[in-house]
């Protein structure tokens, strides 16, 4: 979390100090306004001077007007650059992520993990941007009522220093507590809320098969953890907020009698009792806002060791090398190792793909053949047996994210639909020069723009609103005319696809294949007599 607060840092550094210094001022300003009250009311009571009272109220509204103009850009950067700076805190967590060990980042709930990255960035600005901002204005109107206090009544300076440690020990008494149940109350929830979004995830399934009082009672356990620790951090509130009102009531009546009777005997003036009892009540507030900060204190804390376990996980290991097209890829003697003893495969896999050529990869169910090819691209890095050539270079030394983004194309099975249209969706993907290429292809025709489907027509349609047949299409659509791609790795590209089209597809990867490199996962039986068959045991 330290290397992305210090890119904002070095970015909005000027707004972040010139939004603490106008706070600053405006603190002044708003304390300064209860002392000229004070004179105010002297010069009615005691002087009646006309000429002191309109300078007071002169001074008091030109102040007031110089708030108004610092509040409105106190509140643009609160508010506009705040929202801004937490998009882009969450975007560059993202883009950590992915720079991460793909393996150990997919043993993280999606769902769960999303809330995570959302709620404790937005604790952490919070906390920067409100807390630390809150934090200024006490200090800054402390030391100017100390002064003030000091200056007027030392016994009353004695009595503030009574009450700050009482409420000192109150909060080292229940921090360790505090801390203990923000952590567990966001664990639970970011639990609760993954549940949650599983069931909607999950609607047809679970209404169709008529199970929402099964799945309801499946995360009873969850629900009842989230109450028990919410009952928890009430008690915990309660007994904070209690030992405050009490300590505050005492406080108050010893400042009360005694400045009453100071009053009365004459050695105090209203205007500065006014003065005094604003600043005590002020003082007790921001002893209330002390106990808030603390507790925002260990809510940025939980926060922040969250977000650095994320950014925690292992980065991916990429080498340097640059290759400009893949010509060719040999295995030899691969396996990926479990465990100390055991192997993904029975047997050791040696085998090559060569540019240009379709070859298809086989093996039962579960064994792997996914796994497999994702090694080959260095989208996975298990622990691995033998090795694995890319243009006769060992692929630690290549640059993987380079070769994925210039040289390959991938079609996975199983992955999360985007919410988009299938015109944006495609935009990203397709290269339009490849497309006027390929899309007079008769093969191509036949496969995307036929009766059956048509690309055209779904191209303003939602990607959720597509049957599973024509979601195979479209991606299998964009996997085609990626960009700068020469070889291809398509996992049960015919899965799905309307029968009628099965033929026509397989043609056109094979014409395809004519000039490039082409590796399918399939199950299919009519494949084996147009392709190189690798079998995986």
């Amino acid at each position: 979390m330290r290397a992305v607060l210090k890119e904002l840092n070095g970015k909005y550094k000027f707004e972040y100090f010139l939004f603490l210094g106008m706070n600053i001022i405006n603190t002044c300003i708003e304390t300064s306004n209860v002392f000229l009250e004070g004179m105010l009311i002297n010069s009615l009571v005691y002087k009646a001077d006309r000429t002191s009272f309109i300078r007071n109220i002169v001074v008091i509204i030109a102040l007031n007007i110089i708030r108004l103009f610092l509040s409105f850009f106190i509140n643009k950067i609160q508010i506009l650059k705040f929202r801004k700076i937490n998009i882009e805190v969450n975007d560059t967590i993202i883009k950590k992520l992915y720079s991460k060990d793909t393996l150990e980042v997919l043993k993280l709930d999606p769902i769960q993990t999303a809330d995570r990255i959302t709620e404790d960035t937005n604790e952490i600005l919070n906390f920067l941007f409100q807390t630390v901002n809150q934090i200024t204005s006490i200090v800054i109107s402390s030391i100017i009522i100390f002064i003030y206090i000091i200056k007027a009544k030392s016994h009353f300076f004695l009595l503030v220093m009574i009450l700050l440690p009482a409420y000192i020990i109150l909060y080292l008494f229940l921090k360790p507590k505090i801390f203990k149940i923000n952590l567990e109350l966001r664990r639970i929830y970011n639990e609760y809320f993954s549940g949650f979004a599983e069931w909607l995830n999950r609607y047809v399934e679970i209404k169709g098969n008529k199970r929402e009082e099964m799945e309801s009672k499946r995360w009873t356990k969850t629900k009842a953890s989230l109450l028990n620790i919410t009952r928890r951090d009430f008690f915990l509130n309660l007994g904070m907020s209690t030992g405050e009102i009490v300590l505050q009531l005492i406080f108050q009546l010893i400042l009360f009698i005694n400045g009453g009777l100071a009053v009365i005997s004459g050695s105090m003036t209203i205007g500065a009792f006014s003065v005094l009892f604003q600043y005590f009540n002020q003082l007790l507030g921001q002893v209330d806002e002390i106990f808030s900060i603390l507790f925002n204190f260990e809510s940025f804390r939980v926060a922040y060791m969250r977000i650095d376990q994320l950014m925690s996980i292992p980065n991916e290991v990429d080498g340097e090398i640059v290759i400009p097209k893949v010509e060719s890829i040999q295995v030899h003697n691969f396996n990926i190792s479990l465990d100390a003893r055991k192997t993904l495969f029975s047997k050791k896999l040696t085998c090559s793909f060569n540019n240009s050529g379709l070859y298809v990869v086989r093996g039962r169910n579960g064994i792997g053949k996914s796994t497999f090819l994702r090694t080959i691209i260095g989208l996975y890095t298990p622990a691995k047996k033998g090795t694995i050539l890319i243009n006769n270079i060992d692929i630690d030394l290549i640059n993987k994210k380079k070769l994925r983004e210039d040289n390959i194309s991938c079609l996975f099975q199983d992955t999360i639909l985007p919410h988009c249209l299938v015109r944006e969706y495609l935009d990203m993907y397709v290269n339009e020069s490849n497309e006027n290429c390929i899309s007079e292809d008769q093969y191509f025709q036949k496969v995307f723009s036929s009766s059956q489907f048509n690309i055209k027509k779904v191209l303003d349609k939602k990607m959720t609103e597509l049957s599973t047949g024509e979601i195979q299409l479209v991606k299998l659509y964009s996997a085609i005319l990626k960009k700068k791609a020469h070889c291809f790795l398509l996992d049960e590209p015919l899965a799905n696809i309307y029968p009628e089209l099965q033929s026509d597809l397989l043609s056109l990867l094979k014409k395809i294949a004519q000039t490039n490199l082409v590796i399918i996962i399939s199950h299919d039986l009519g494949i084996e007599e147009k392709a190189k068959n690798i079998r995986i045991r």
